[in-house]
């Protein structure tokens, strides 16, 4: 009886072994590949659609923009690429830097292709120093 249940019997090396689920990760390449020549989706007729879709997210805009403290007489200056996201931190809290203002409203924004630009007009807002100028900036605006 012992001798059936050897190493190399056939009776304890059954046990069913699941293989690890292969979990793919999103990288850039990825969406890459699902469009070129080589790939099945290429052919696919909703591909060009949905490439379409993918190009327009990629076109992204950068925004300066310009909140307002009434109740502290105090302005903050920023950029983003995402307004309403970064606006809906700023009035909640979660932006450390405007937390003790609140309530901030948006009095000003501009948009940009790049962030590079975005980041060189913001530079140049906030180098004014002045409420004077900026209040300037934002009436000029409305």
């Amino acid at each position: 009886m012992v001798d059936a249940l050897d190493s190399k019997s056939s009776v304890s090396n059954n046990v069913p072994v699941r293989p690890r689920p292969r979990v793919l990760k999103p990288t850039r390449n990825l969406v890459g590949f699902l469009f070129t020549q080589k790939s099945p989706l290429a052919a696919h007729p909703l591909s060009l659609k949905i490439e379409i879709v993918l190009d327009l997210e990629r076109i992204c805009m950068f925004y300066v923009y310009i909140l307002y403290s009434s109740k502290y007489d105090r302005y903050y200056i920023g950029q983003t690429n995402d307004l309403k996201q970064r606006m809906y931190r700023h009035y909640y809290g979660y932006v450390r830097s405007t937390r003790p203002y609140l309530p901030m409203k948006l009095v000003y924004s501009e948009s940009y292709a790049s962030r590079g630009e975005a980041m060189r007009r913001e530079t140049e807002l906030k180098s004014r120093k002045s409420k004077i100028l900026i209040a300037e900036l934002v009436d000029a605006s409305r």
